[in-house]
C-alpha cells in the first residue's frame, strides 16, 4: 500500500527531524509550505512545525518531483495530518488520495494504477484502522483480492484472483488471525495446496499438488509444528520420500525412492540431525558409507533446504552434504543439489559457525 510510503514521506522525509521546535516567527492558516525545506517533525511532541516556528503547523505541505511536478499534498491542522492527502505519478496522473483526522487515517483511501484511471486499491479507515472491505485490482481492471476488516482486524473470507479472473486463493480469518481453511489454486483451476489454521497457527493436514493434479506432498501439523509422517511424491504418482517428524523436527526413520520405484536411501534422525543412513545408486547397489552424502542424493522439494538448514552448524552441513565444491570467505558452494527435477547450485553463508543465508540456484 502506498499509504505506508506516504506516511514515511510525511514523518521521515517531508519533515526534518528535530528534538525541540525553534522560536515562533509567525504562522497562519491556509499556508502552503514545501515539506522538504520548510517543515520539521518534533520527536517529543509528535507534531510538525514550520522551520523556525514554535506553533504547530496548520496548512498544506507539498512535495515535488525533480521536474517540478507535484508529488504529494498533505493538509495539516495543529501539527497533525487533518483532511485530504493526495499524491501523483511523475507524469501528473493521479496516484492516490486518503483522508486524515487528528493525525490518523480516517475515511476512504484510493490508489490508482499509473494510467490514473484504473483503481489499484480501495479501503476505508476509521481512527487509523481499516474497517470494511479492502479491494485490490490488477492494471487490467480485474479484481486481484478482497478482504474484510473490522476495527483493523481481518475477518471472514478473503479471496484472491489471477489476472484472467480465475480464483488464485481463498483464506479465512477471525479476530485478525487466520482461522479455517486456506486453499491455493493453479491458473488451470486445479488445487495447488490446502492448509488448516486455528487462531493463526497451522494445524491438521496440509496437502500440495502438482499442476497436473497429481499429489505433491502431504503432512500433518500441530500448533504450527510438523507432526507425524511427511509424504512426498513424484509428479508421475510414484512415492519419493517419507520422513517422520516429532514436534517440528525430523525424528526417527526417513526413506526415499527413485522415480522408478527403486530405493534411494534409508535414514535415521535424532532431534533433526542425521545419525545414520544407507544409500543406493540407481542400479540398486549399496553405496559405501559416506561415499555420497544424503543431501546430494535426496531430491529436495523447493524450500526444504532453507527450512531445515537455516541456523545449522558446520558439522550438520558436512554430515548432510559433505565437503563443499568451493569454499571461502564464509561461503560454501555445492554445484549439484537436486531440487525438484533440476540440478541446482547451493550456496551457504556462515557466521560464527552457523548458516545465516541459503541460496538455491545461481
Amino acid at each position: 500500500m502506498r499509504v505506508a510510503v506516504v506516511l514515511a514521506l510525511v514523518l521521515g522525509v517531508g519533515c526534518s527531524k528535530s528534538t525541540t521546535p525553534k522560536e515562533d516567527s509567525g504562522s497562519g492558516t491556509q499556508r502552503v509550505v514545501p515539506a522538504l525545506s520548510g517543515l520539521i517533525f518534533d520527536d517529543k511532541s509528535g507534531l510538525c512545525f514550520v522551520v523556525g516556528e514554535s506553533i504547530p503547523f496548520t496548512g498544506k505541505a507539498t512535495w515535488h518531483y525533480a521536474n517540478g511536478q507535484t508529488m504529494q499534498e498533505t493538509e495539516f491542522v495543529d501539527g497533525k495530518e487533518y483532511g485530504q492527502e493526495r499524491w501523483w505519478y511523475e507524469d501528473g496522473a493521479r496516484a492516490g488520495q486518503c483522508s486524515y483526522q487528528d493525525g490518523l487515517l480516517d475515511g476512504p483511501c484510493l490508489h490508482w494504477h499509473p494510467d490514473g484511471d484504473t483503481k489499484e486499491l480501495q479501503v476505508v479507515y476509521r481512527g487509523g484502522r481499516r474497517d470494511g472491505v479492502e479491494l485490490v485490482w490488477f492494471a487490467n481492471g480485474k479484481e486481484k483480492s478482497s478482504a474484510r476488516f473490522e476495527q483493523g482486524k481481518q475477518e471472514g473470507e478473503s479471496k484472491g484472483w489471477f489476472e484472467d479472473g480465475t480464483t488464485a486463493w481463498v483464506s479465512n480469518w477471525k479476530d485478525g488471525k487466520e482461522d479455517g481453511p486456506n486453499t491455493e489454486f493453479y491458473r488451470n483451476g486445479n488445487k495447488k495446496s490446502e492448509r488448516q489454521f486455528k487462531a493463526g497457527q497451522m494445524t491438521g493436514i496440509e496437502k500440495h499438488w502438482f499442476e497436473n493434479g497429481a499429489k505433491g506432498w502431504e503432512s500433518t501439523w500441530n500448533e504450527n509444528r510438523r507432526e507425524g509422517v511427511l509424504v512426498e511424491w513424484f509428479d508421475n504418482g510414484q512415492k519419493m520420500a517419507e520422513t517422520t517428524y516429532r514436534q517440528g523436527q525430523r525424528q526417527g526413520p526417513s526413506n526415499g525412492w527413485y522415480m522408478d520405484g527403486n530405493k534411494a536411501y534409508e535414514e535415521v534422525y535424532q532431534a533433526d540431525e542425521l545419525v545414520r543412513g544407507t544409500y543406493w545408486d540407481r542400479n540398486g547397489s549399496v553405496q559405501p558409507p559416506d561415499a555420497v552424502p544424503a543431501g546430494l542424493l535426496r531430491r529436495w522439494v523447493s524450500g526444504e533446504i532453507e527450512q531445515y538448514y537455516m541456523g545449522a552448524t558446520v558439522e550438520i552441513i558436512l554430515t548432510a552434504f559433505g565437503e563443499p565444491d568451493t569454499g571461502g570467505n564464509g561461503a560454501w558452494i555445492y554445484e549439484k543439489v537436486l531440487v525438484g527435477d533440476l540440478s541446482q547450485q547451493l550456496m551457504l553463508v556462515f557466521k560464527k559457525g552457523k548458516v545465516i543465508s541459503i541460496k538455491v540456484g545461481k
